[in-house]
């Protein structure tokens, strides 16, 4: 679904709102009251119209918010975010050319400017909703409640610190426990080759389907169910924004295991990253450190190689840290929403797919349809398809999320609206019985259009 454009406004002070557009349908009214929007409020700031979702707006805002490895802006350019969370009305276009504008309604903007008020110059402020939806992604400083004009009660408020050390964006989304018995009907299959794997002839898994069908999940029950023996376990999450970096999974993996800062100046970053490689050789640290960007002055040789020699030798490095842990131990490798990678971690998973098959070691890949590596007809490679629930399935889900049996009405539409969607069959359910809209008396009866507006939601889902 479209989203609404960016409100243009002056050099010193402008709104930014971003809200799905309203559906059309014959004998439809010009505004729709059940469109979930973001809001941020931001200073000093240059605005332009933009399409993402809404964890990628909350991302990009951190980004414009924080300076990068230890450089800060002046006073004069720096950023005051706020972000609210909520229901909008959404009306027509109005204006023409560049100043054209989608007017919007509604207590969201209007707090998301009275919480970039309470900002300090390059931060972040966001409302209790957008907490939640958040969820672990990011460290949160608890502000309180906050008495804000033009509003009766008080508004809680958090502030961003940093990123978390969360390292799947499942585990940091979704609060909930696993539901168990859905979890069992899947999982079966996809351990067939475990046990294989720990007796040193390595197995691949392709777990594909489409958005929301619950392939994290399932990775998870068999990350808890694959406890014994001990195992080591890494993991690669490929992302939508960074289709065209290089090596993006590997990298952002390698700096969480380092522990690699924001401020840490090179000499501290190069200790970290030799503190993770004992066993590599002096040439693989140092194309590895390249990798990262960092400088190495006259601790290793130059490395003298050509851009391919380079290109080839790093990701022999890369795997031959991988594989090396499957000496001591059986090793768990998830490579996750393999939909997005780019081309360079594609050439890395074929070369993992081929030696795989003489380790101690499974690797799990996940994607959505239409993703066919050429390793994929292997003899050690296993795909699995997960189809959509059935009615019965969907309507225990919901019971289980509420934690109640639902009235037969509602339990019905959300059958009816999830469409065999285990992931919106539990979004829907949480939001539909969720305290703010029975507050605001939302509920059930504004089933459809609650739906239609967390539909756009699942273009990052997993």
């Amino acid at each position: 679904m479209p989203l609404a454009s960016i409100q243009k406004t002056s050099a010193t002070s402008s709104e930014l709102i971003t809200a799905p557009s309203p559906r059309r349908s014959s004998g439809s009214t010009d505004l729709s009251p059940n469109i979930w929007a973001t809001g941020c409020s931001l200073i000093s700031a240059t605005c332009r119209r933009t399409r993402t979702t809404p964890s990628g707006r909350f991302a990009r805002g951190w980004a414009l918010s924080t300076p990068w490895r230890g450089w800060s802006p002046p006073e004069s350019q720096a950023v005051r975010i706020g972000i609210a969370t909520g229901l909008v009305v959404v009306g027509d276009l109005i204006g023409e050319g560049a100043a054209q504008e989608r007017g919007v309604v509604g207590e969201t903007p209007h707090l998301a400017a009275r919480l970039q008020a309470l900002a300090a110059p390059s931060s972040l402020v966001v409302a209790d909703a957008t907490r939640r939806q958040v969820g672990s992604l990011f460290e949160f400083e608890d502000l309180g409640k906050q008495q804000l004009a033009g509003f009766v009660e008080p508004q809680h408020a958090w502030g961003i610190v940093s990123e978390s050390g969360v390292v799947s964006r499942f585990e940091a989304l979704r609060t909930h426990p696993p539901v168990s018995w859905l979890a069992a009907k899947r999982r079966s299959k996809s351990c067939c080759g475990a046990g294989r794997a720990r007796a040193g002839n390595g197995q691949i898994v392709l777990l594909s389907g489409e958005a929301g069908i619950g392939k994290s999940r399932l990775v998870k029950a068999l990350e808890e169910r694959l406890v014994d023996p001990p195992r080591a376990q890494l993991g690669w999450f490929c992302s939508p924004y960074h289709q065209d970096s290089p090596l993006y999974a590997l990298i952002a993996a390698l700096e969480r295991d380092a522990g690699l800062r924001r401020e840490d100046i090179p000499e501290r970053r190069l200790a970290k990253l030799e503190a993770i490689l004992p066993s590599a050789t002096a040439e693989e640290t140092a194309l590895i450190a390249a990798l990262l960007s960092i400088p190495t002055g006259d601790r290793y040789q130059p490395l003298g190689l050509s851009p391919q020699q380079q290109r080839r030798k790093t990701l022999d490095a890369l795997l031959t840290r991988t594989f090396a842990l499957s000496e001591e131990q059986p090793v768990l490798v998830v490579f996750e929403a393999a939909h997005w990678i780019d081309p360079s971690s594609a050439d890395l998973l074929a070369l993992a797919a081929e030696r795989v098959s003489r380790r101690s070691a499974l690797l799990i890949v996940t994607s959505r349809p239409g993703f066919s590596p050429s390793w994929e007809n292997h003899a050690h490679s296993t795909v699995l398809m997960l189809n959509r629930l059935d009615s019965n399935q969907i309507a225990t889900l919901a019971d289980q999320i509420s934690r109640k049996p639902l009235p037969t009405q509602v339990r019905e539409q959300i059958v009816g609206r999830a469409d065999g969607v285990p992931l919106f069959a539990e979004e829907l359910t949480n939001t539909v019985t969720g305290a703010r809209c029975n507050r605001m008396g939302l509920g059930w009866r504004n089933l459809a259009g609650l739906a239609g507006s967390l539909q756009w939601r699942f273009a990052g889902g997993s």
